[in-house]
């Protein structure tokens, strides 16, 4: 049965499937499975140098918020809530410098359909978060290498971005970090990248405009 209209706005505010009754890209959407379209962020490599990042396990008691950014480089169950109750969570980033677009894992090993997921509430997040005046650095991360354009989907080119070696860093397989960087950098054309997690800038040669920043399991000092 085809809703329209009334009907069809009424359906969707009684099931709110998939935060759509917040916002809806369909039609502002890239690739087969519509990843919703961030923006381009403009950042200066000092502002991103000079910016701690804290983890998005201690930002709600924040004081000096305006000092710091906010990433998700961590357990999806510490940041899943910001999915779940979308507007509980933006007034709470608004507050800082800038935010990371929430990496929800797309680890190889789960179900593509899930990778995919995954990688739209990404998208999603960022753009929801943009469209409500939070300056979002949109975060790459690749599921499934046989699908590595639709894990770029959504993300837009020549733009600051970030990513970390969590994932296949953490478990040392460079080899495939190395060959995904190179790829990553042919679709993107990143401006800066934001580097999260185990500096191997050197190790492996990786390319590009790289602002490193160090993994911390703890609240950072501003």
């Amino acid at each position: 049965m085809e809703y329209t209209g009334g009907k069809r706005q009424s359906r969707i505010q009684e099931q709110n499937i998939e935060n759509i009754v917040y916002a809806n890209y369909k039609l502002d959407s890239e690739g087969i499975f519509e990843m919703p379209k961030m923006e381009r962020v403009e950042m200066s490599r000092e502002e991103l140098e000079t910016t701690p990042l804290q983890s998005f396990d201690y930002v709600l008691r924040e004081k000096q918020p305006e000092k710091l950014g906010v990433h998700f480089f961590t357990w999806d169950y510490k940041f899943e809530r910001v999915w779940n109750y979308p507007d509980r969570y933006t007034g709470y980033l608004q507050r800082f410098k800038f935010v990371l677009s929430p990496d929800f894992s797309v680890y190889r090993d789960i179900p593509n359909v899930l990778q995919f997921f995954n990688a739209y509430r990404n998208r999603w997040c960022g753009r929801y978060w943009q469209e409500h005046g939070i300056k979002v650095i949109p975060t790459f991360s690749l599921g499934n290498p046989d699908f590595f354009k639709t894990f770029c989907d959504g993300i837009p080119k020549h733009s600051v971005i970030a990513t970390s070696t969590m994932g296949d860093g953490r478990w040392g397989n460079y080899k495939m970090l190395k060959a995904s960087w190179n790829l990553m950098l042919h679709y993107l054309e990143p401006e800066l990248i934001l580097l999260y997690g185990r500096n191997v800038v050197e190790e492996l040669h990786l390319d590009g405009n790289i602002v490193f920043k160090r993994q911390v399991n703890t609240k950072v000092a501003v």
